[in-house]
């Protein structure tokens, strides 16, 4: 797998002050993987980790904020629950709230080839394909869990069905809750 980035100084504002950073975004082939965003504030440097709908130049001054109130290890706290919220939406499914396991396993192993599985409540299945999916997408597994995940999403928003209770993580799923209680809180205090 080709693992390609482009990067780019920006800036963002804070307090009236213009502050330079770096967003990398980082290719999979020719599609789009992901943005991170780095930066230094007070002789601190901060790598954010930004979700397909948020923008640098929003999140960043909240950064800055929570080390204004809170001071590095505040914005420490903050950034390890965030780390953990971000990565359980990567590597889960997660619905209502709660995290969801599924199966997964390589099925052909040259070329790879994955088969993903979620059963629903009402017996529906789930495995991260569609009709215009090709082996290209079914070797690469990060793909293939995006596309359960938002197969697993689009179910539940049209029909109010969950994954089922089999399938559920209780363990993740309050490690899920705790990490958005403590972010929620640190964001209230500010």
């Amino acid at each position: 797998m080709n693992h390609d980035h482009v990067q780019d100084t920006v800036e963002f504002y804070f307090n009236g002050e213009a502050i330079s950073g770096t967003l990398f975004t980082y290719f999979d082939g020719v599609t789009e993987r992901q943005n991170t965003f780095m930066f230094n504030y007070k002789g601190y440097t901060i790598h954010i980790s930004l979700k397909e709908d948020q923008k640098y130049y929003f999140v960043a001054p909240k950064h800055c904020e929570i080390i204004d109130k809170l001071g590095i290890e505040g914005h420490k706290k903050y950034e390890d629950n965030l780390s953990t919220v971000h990565s359980i939406e990567r590597d889960f499914v997660v619905i209502n709230e709660k995290v969801y396991n599924y199966y997964c396993k390589l099925i052909v192993h040259s070329p790879k080839v994955y088969y993903l599985d979620l059963l629903l409540e009402d017996g529906t299945h789930l495995d991260g394909t569609n009709k215009l999916t090709d082996m290209n997408t079914r070797g690469n597994k990060r793909q293939m869990i995006k596309n359960l995940q938002y197969q697993a999403q689009d179910y539940f928003k049209r029909n109010k069905i969950e994954p089922s209770k089999d399938f559920l993580n209780k363990e993740k799923t309050n490690e899920y809750e705790q990490a958005k209680k403590i972010i929620k809180e640190i964001i209230e205090s500010l």
